[in-house]
Formats: structure tokens, C-alpha cells, sequence
């Protein structure tokens, strides 16, 4: 089963209803059945913001999906471009039976183009050092997910990081998993919204590239994934 985890910040300074609706209309369009997936939707708002990584990691337990289900990460400010995004993904983690991530290839809304953060990671590279490419769609095991230690995704303080929570998430999922367990899906199936003016990527530049380097200077992590 996969688990479809949509979140994102709903705020009446941007026309996120009209935003986050495409998301959502961009699921049922999918090839893949209905009953082969679950949809999540959990939005911040400006009395109660999480930010994504928090509120990610709490719509995760509120699904409650078993071990071996595919969590599958959609913002909610983006959405899914190709109709068959979903089924690459199913069929990746069929003809893999010890795959435990993927990562994908994602285009720009404002001008239709390729990201220049997608792309393979070469067997033995560092994650941490090397280029950020472990992009859209985003997806992994629950199991995966379950075995990244919850300090991957606070600062030295204790508290949830307010940026890069793809990068807290992505990188020691990625540590854990293995060069052999994880995948990179070439076809573009995600629009990326760069058009958003309240993305933590435009309204928190600075703390955003701190958070950045404090997690590429932190050491690899290690776990087992059973």
C-alpha cells in the first residue's frame, strides 16, 4: 500500500486554497488504482505552523502504516505532472523486493524545466558532501522512515527544523538504506512550485542554508533496516 503524505502551509496572504487544490487534483488523475493508495492531507495554518518536517513526521504516525508500505511525499504548494508517477513508483518496489527508497526528478513551475537538484548519486558517494539530488517524488519504506533517530531532524537545541526538511529526512534515510537499497526514477513526474512567496526556501534564506550546513557537517548515521 502506498500512504500519500501531503503536507503544507495554508496562510491567507496566498491563494493556497487554489494551490493546494491542484495538488490534490492531480492524485485521482493517477494510472494507479485508488485502492492501492492512501491519501494524508494535513496543512499548517498561521495561528498553529509545524513547518513541514514536524508536521510530516506526525501526519506519518497519525497514518500508522505497516512496515513494509511506501510512504510517498507530495508538498502540498506542488503536484504530480506525469499520470503514471505512481505506478513507477509501485513497480520499482515490486521488482525490488529489498528496495527501500526512491528518489525522483522534478521540473519547475515557473519555467517547465528540469531541476538542477535531480539526478543519480554514484554508488559509494557521500550524501552529505556531495550535490543535493535526492529530490522529488520522495518515497520510502515505513520501516525506513521509522528507523531515522528523531535527533536527525532537530537542531542542537532539541528543536524540529524549520528548513531543509528534505535533506534532514532524505540524507540519513539514505545513510541507512544503502547505495543498493535506494533508487532514482529519471522520468520528471513532480512540479516543483517555485513560484511560492512564503516557502521557507524564499522567506527563510539564511536559516535555511544554516540548517543546510549544520546537517552536512554532522557524522553519517548508521541503523538497521530489518
Amino acid at each position: 500500500m502506498l500512504h500519500l503524505i501531503c503536507c503544507g502551509f495554508k496562510s491567507g496572504q496566498y491563494m493556497m486554497n487554489a494551490v493546494h487544490a491542484r495538488c490534490v487534483e492531480s492524485i485521482p488523475a493517477q494510472t494507479l488504482p485508488d485502492s492501492e493508495y492512501v491519501v494524508h492531507v494535513s496543512e499548517d495554518t498561521d495561528s498553529d505552523r509545524q513547518y513541514l518536517l514536524h508536521n510530516t513526521h506526525r501526519t506519518v504516525a497519525m497514518a500508522n502504516p505497516s512496515p513494509d508500505d511506501v510512504l510517498v511525499f507530495i508538498d502540498l504548494d506542488d503536484f504530480l505532472c506525469d499520470e503514471d508517477a505512481l505506478l513507477r513508483i509501485k513497480q520499482a518496489y515490486d521488482k525490488q523486493s529489498d528496495l527501500l527508497l526512491t528518489y525522483g526528478t522534478c521540473c519547475n513551475l515557473s519555467n517547465g524545466k528540469r531541476s538542477k537538484f535531480s539526478g543519480a548519486y554514484k554508488d559509494g558517494e557521500n550524501f552529505r558532501t556531495s550535490p543535493w539530488r535526492a529530490t522529488h517524488l520522495k518515497t520510502m519504506k515505513a520501516k525506513l522512515f521509522d528507523a531515522i533517530p528523531d535527533e536527525c531532524f532537530k537542531d542542537q537545541n532539541g528543536q524540529w527544523f524549520k528548513c531543509a526538511a528534505d535533506r534532514a529526512m532524505m540524507i540519513p534515510a539514505m545513510e541507512i538504506a544503502g547505495h543498493k537499497r535506494i533508487k532514482h526514477m529519471e522520468l520528471v513526474s513532480y512540479c516543483y512550485n517555485d513560484r511560492n512567496p512564503l516557502s521557507v526556501w524564499n522567506t527563510n534564506k539564511l536559516e535555511s542554508k544554516a540548517v543546510r550546513e549544520y546537517i552536512s557537517r554532522q557524522e553519517p548515521i548508521t541503523g538497521e533496516v530489518v
